[in-house]
Protein backbone atom coordinates (compact mmCIF):
# COMPACT_ATOMS: atom_id res chain seq x y z
CA UNK A 1 0.00 0.00 0.00
CA UNK A 2 2.79 2.51 0.79
CA UNK A 3 4.59 1.87 -2.52
CA UNK A 4 1.28 2.04 -4.34
CA UNK A 5 0.54 5.44 -2.78
CA UNK A 6 4.04 6.70 -3.52
CA UNK A 7 4.35 5.45 -7.12
CA UNK A 8 0.77 4.81 -8.24
CA UNK A 9 1.90 1.32 -9.33
CA UNK A 10 -0.42 -1.54 -8.38
CA UNK A 11 0.54 -5.23 -8.47
CA UNK A 12 -1.97 -6.00 -11.23
CA UNK A 13 -0.27 -3.37 -13.43
CA UNK A 14 2.90 -5.49 -13.39
CA UNK A 15 1.33 -8.82 -14.32
CA UNK A 16 1.88 -8.43 -18.08
CA UNK A 17 5.28 -6.72 -17.84
CA UNK A 18 8.70 -8.28 -18.45
CA UNK A 19 10.23 -10.25 -15.59
CA UNK A 20 13.03 -8.78 -13.50
CA UNK A 21 15.67 -11.19 -14.91
CA UNK A 22 14.70 -10.21 -18.48
CA UNK A 23 14.84 -6.48 -17.73
CA UNK A 24 18.06 -6.91 -15.77
CA UNK A 25 19.81 -8.64 -18.66
CA UNK A 26 18.60 -5.95 -21.08
CA UNK A 27 19.91 -3.33 -18.67
CA UNK A 28 23.33 -5.01 -18.47
CA UNK A 29 23.45 -5.07 -22.29
CA UNK A 30 22.47 -1.39 -22.37
CA UNK A 31 25.19 -0.19 -19.99
CA UNK A 32 27.71 -2.43 -21.76
CA UNK A 33 30.49 -1.92 -19.22
CA UNK A 34 31.38 -2.68 -15.64
CA UNK A 35 33.31 0.61 -15.72
CA UNK A 36 30.09 2.62 -15.99
CA UNK A 37 29.24 4.90 -13.08
CA UNK A 38 25.79 4.94 -11.53
CA UNK A 39 24.50 8.40 -10.76
CA UNK A 40 21.94 8.05 -7.96
CA UNK A 41 19.80 10.20 -5.73
CA UNK A 42 20.43 8.60 -2.35
CA UNK A 43 22.24 5.33 -1.83
CA UNK A 44 19.06 3.32 -1.28
CA UNK A 45 18.48 2.85 -5.02
CA UNK A 46 21.79 1.10 -5.64
CA UNK A 47 21.31 -1.00 -2.50
CA UNK A 48 17.83 -2.07 -3.65
CA UNK A 49 19.13 -2.88 -7.13
CA UNK A 50 21.76 -5.22 -5.71
CA UNK A 51 19.20 -6.80 -3.35
CA UNK A 52 16.83 -7.45 -6.26
CA UNK A 53 19.60 -8.93 -8.40
CA UNK A 54 20.57 -11.25 -5.54
CA UNK A 55 16.92 -12.12 -4.84
CA UNK A 56 16.43 -13.25 -8.46
CA UNK A 57 19.77 -15.10 -8.34
CA UNK A 58 21.25 -13.02 -11.16
CA UNK A 59 24.95 -12.16 -11.38
CA UNK A 60 25.78 -9.03 -9.36
CA UNK A 61 29.32 -9.06 -10.78
CA UNK A 62 27.92 -7.69 -14.04
CA UNK A 63 26.85 -4.49 -12.28
CA UNK A 64 29.15 -1.48 -12.10
CA UNK A 65 30.48 -0.86 -8.60
CA UNK A 66 31.17 2.86 -9.04
CA UNK A 67 28.48 5.35 -8.14
CA UNK A 68 27.99 9.03 -7.40
CA UNK A 69 25.29 9.90 -4.90
CA UNK A 70 24.16 13.38 -5.94
CA UNK A 71 22.23 14.13 -2.75
CA UNK A 72 25.17 15.38 -0.64
CA UNK A 73 26.59 17.29 -3.62
CA UNK A 74 23.26 19.07 -4.08
CA UNK A 75 23.33 20.09 -0.41
CA UNK A 76 26.84 21.50 -0.84
CA UNK A 77 25.79 23.26 -4.06
CA UNK A 78 23.17 25.14 -2.04
CA UNK A 79 25.66 25.84 0.78
CA UNK A 80 24.01 23.44 3.20
CA UNK A 81 25.71 20.77 5.29
CA UNK A 82 26.12 17.66 3.15
CA UNK A 83 24.30 15.59 5.79
CA UNK A 84 21.12 17.50 4.92
CA UNK A 85 19.26 15.22 2.51
CA UNK A 86 17.28 17.37 0.11
CA UNK A 87 14.33 15.84 -1.71
CA UNK A 88 14.72 15.29 -5.44
CA UNK A 89 11.64 17.40 -6.19
CA UNK A 90 12.93 20.31 -4.09
CA UNK A 91 16.29 20.36 -5.88
CA UNK A 92 14.58 20.16 -9.28
CA UNK A 93 12.51 23.21 -8.32
CA UNK A 94 15.47 25.06 -6.79
CA UNK A 95 17.48 24.53 -10.00
CA UNK A 96 14.45 25.61 -12.07
CA UNK A 97 14.41 22.35 -14.02
CA UNK A 98 11.07 22.10 -15.85
CA UNK A 99 8.76 19.58 -14.19
CA UNK A 100 7.09 17.67 -16.98
CA UNK A 101 6.42 14.35 -15.25
CA UNK A 102 5.53 13.06 -11.80
CA UNK A 103 8.12 12.14 -9.20
CA UNK A 104 8.59 8.69 -7.58
CA UNK A 105 8.64 7.08 -11.01
CA UNK A 106 11.91 5.30 -11.86
CA UNK A 107 12.28 6.70 -15.38
CA UNK A 108 11.23 10.23 -14.42
CA UNK A 109 13.43 10.29 -11.32
CA UNK A 110 16.38 9.06 -13.42
CA UNK A 111 15.74 11.90 -15.87
CA UNK A 112 15.57 14.50 -13.09
CA UNK A 113 18.72 13.08 -11.47
CA UNK A 114 20.55 13.38 -14.81
CA UNK A 115 19.37 16.99 -15.21
CA UNK A 116 20.58 17.83 -11.70
CA UNK A 117 23.92 16.18 -12.49
CA UNK A 118 24.31 18.38 -15.59
CA UNK A 119 23.72 21.52 -13.53
CA UNK A 120 25.82 20.80 -10.45
CA UNK A 121 28.62 18.58 -11.79
CA UNK A 122 32.11 19.74 -10.87
CA UNK A 123 35.65 18.36 -10.84
CA UNK A 124 35.40 17.46 -7.15
CA UNK A 125 32.74 14.80 -7.69
CA UNK A 126 34.41 11.46 -7.17
CA UNK A 127 32.66 8.13 -7.59
CA UNK A 128 32.45 5.86 -4.58
CA UNK A 129 32.82 2.10 -4.79
CA UNK A 130 29.72 0.21 -3.74
CA UNK A 131 30.26 -2.87 -1.63
CA UNK A 132 26.98 -4.81 -1.46
CA UNK A 133 28.28 -6.90 1.43
CA UNK A 134 29.36 -3.99 3.63
CA UNK A 135 27.58 -3.94 6.96
CA UNK A 136 27.85 -0.70 8.85
CA UNK A 137 29.34 -1.46 12.26
CA UNK A 138 26.98 -0.80 15.11
CA UNK A 139 28.30 1.72 17.57
CA UNK A 140 27.86 0.32 21.03
CA UNK A 141 26.37 2.83 23.38
CA UNK A 142 28.13 3.15 26.69
CA UNK A 143 25.92 1.82 29.43
CA UNK A 144 25.50 4.56 31.98
CA UNK A 145 24.07 3.85 35.41
CA UNK A 146 23.28 6.14 38.31
CA UNK A 147 26.02 6.27 40.92
CA UNK A 148 23.58 5.93 43.80
CA UNK A 149 26.28 6.12 46.46
CA UNK A 150 27.56 9.46 45.12
CA UNK A 151 23.99 10.76 44.77
CA UNK A 152 23.14 9.95 48.38
CA UNK A 153 26.46 11.38 49.66
CA UNK A 154 25.71 14.63 47.84
CA UNK A 155 22.27 14.86 49.45
CA UNK A 156 23.68 13.99 52.89
CA UNK A 157 26.29 16.70 52.45
CA UNK A 158 23.68 19.26 51.34
CA UNK A 159 21.34 18.48 54.24
CA UNK A 160 24.09 17.65 56.74
CA UNK A 161 22.46 14.38 57.83
CA UNK A 162 22.08 10.74 56.87
CA UNK A 163 18.94 9.46 55.18
CA UNK A 164 16.78 6.43 55.85
CA UNK A 165 16.35 3.74 53.20
CA UNK A 166 12.85 5.07 52.50
CA UNK A 167 14.22 8.62 51.99
CA UNK A 168 16.96 7.25 49.72
CA UNK A 169 14.37 5.46 47.59
CA UNK A 170 12.37 8.74 47.30
CA UNK A 171 15.54 10.66 46.30
CA UNK A 172 16.40 8.02 43.70
CA UNK A 173 12.85 8.02 42.29
CA UNK A 174 12.80 11.85 42.13
CA UNK A 175 16.19 11.84 40.39
CA UNK A 176 14.99 9.32 37.78
CA UNK A 177 11.76 11.26 37.22
CA UNK A 178 13.77 14.46 36.77
CA UNK A 179 15.92 12.80 34.10
CA UNK A 180 12.82 12.09 31.98
CA UNK A 181 12.08 15.84 31.81
CA UNK A 182 8.38 15.04 31.97
CA UNK A 183 7.68 17.72 34.55
CA UNK A 184 9.45 20.62 32.83
CA UNK A 185 7.49 23.58 31.54
CA UNK A 186 8.31 26.81 29.75
CA UNK A 187 8.72 29.99 31.77
CA UNK A 188 6.36 32.74 30.71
Amino acid sequence: PIIEELTGIRTEMLLNEKSFPKVYNEFIEFIDSKDAIFCVWGSIDIRELYKSVEYFKENTNLLPKKFINLQPYASLYFNMPKKIQLKLQNVVEMLKIPVANKFHDALNDAYYTAEIFKKIHNEYMEPNIYNPHYVKPKVRQRKIVIDEEALFKQFEKMFNRTFTEEEKSIILLAYKMGKTKQFLKDLK
